[in-house]
């Protein structure tokens, strides 16, 4: 085979996978997510955090942006994540087109179990 056939038979190409960047609003009670947040942002994603105690209002700083009041925001984001704390004292308020699941911390201390198991955290 010469090589203009074997080039002629690769020349298509996959489309590079692209990845759809998203808005995630994180709320907190105690700024306990930070951390997730970050992470979060880290992959490219736009990222805001609320933190509602003025004693731990300052955790982050310099790292995400903050936002005083979460509600209006709301429509902004695409996704929003709230730390139990805080879930479980506004589980009453409806956001429009919102999913929501409570079973998350459950289901991330199984998979930590999961990851202890299998030898990936000491």
């Amino acid at each position: 085979m010469t090589q203009d056939a074997k080039s002629a038979g690769n020349s298509h190409r996959e489309a590079p996978l692209t990845i759809q960047h998203r808005k995630f609003l994180f709320i907190s009670d105690l700024g306990s997510i930070g951390d997730l947040a970050f992470a979060v942002k880290n992959e490219g994603n736009e990222v805001k955090y609320n933190i509602r105690s003025k004693a731990e209002k300052e955790i982050s700083d310099g790292f995400l942006e903050k936002a005083e009041d979460w509600e209006p925001l709301k429509n902004w984001a695409d996704v929003i994540i709230f730390d139990r704390e805080t879930y479980n004292r506004i589980k009453n308020i409806i956001i429009p087109n919102m999913f929501y699941r409570s079973d998350i911390g459950e289901r991330w201390i199984r998979d930590a179990d999961l990851l202890l198991t299998w030898g990936y955290l000491s």
